[in-house]
């Protein structure tokens, strides 16, 4: 099992709907702030030692290793702008879960 997990900008709902059509029957979102290389500035005029926390969506899906290219491709077509900030996937193998409610 894979974990496919993202952070970036806001407005998960048209990712959710692209991973739901591929077949993912679960997920968790959560609102975030962070910065990345950009330290959260949009453009080049900024201070050069600030950082700004800027809001994030971060999507976290666990699905089959067969299935991670689909995710990965619903997750970059459902929102990508080809602008700084679009953010990032990260791929982690899962190797147990475990169910806390039985």
């Amino acid at each position: 099992m894979k974990r496919s997990q993202r952070s970036s900008s806001p407005s998960s709902s048209t990712r959710a709907a692209a991973l739901s059509d591929i077949g993912v029957s679960g997920m968790t979102v959560t609102e975030v702030k962070g910065f990345g290389r950009q330290r959260g500035h949009t453009s080049c005029t900024a201070a050069p030692n600030t950082c700004r926390l800027r809001p994030k969506t971060r999507i976290e899906v666990a699905v089959r290793g067969d299935l991670v290219d689909q995710v990965v491709e619903a997750i970059i077509k459902g929102r990508q702008t080809g602008k700084v900030g679009d953010g990032k996937i990260f791929i982690t193998d899962t190797r147990c879960a475990a169910l806390t409610c039985r």
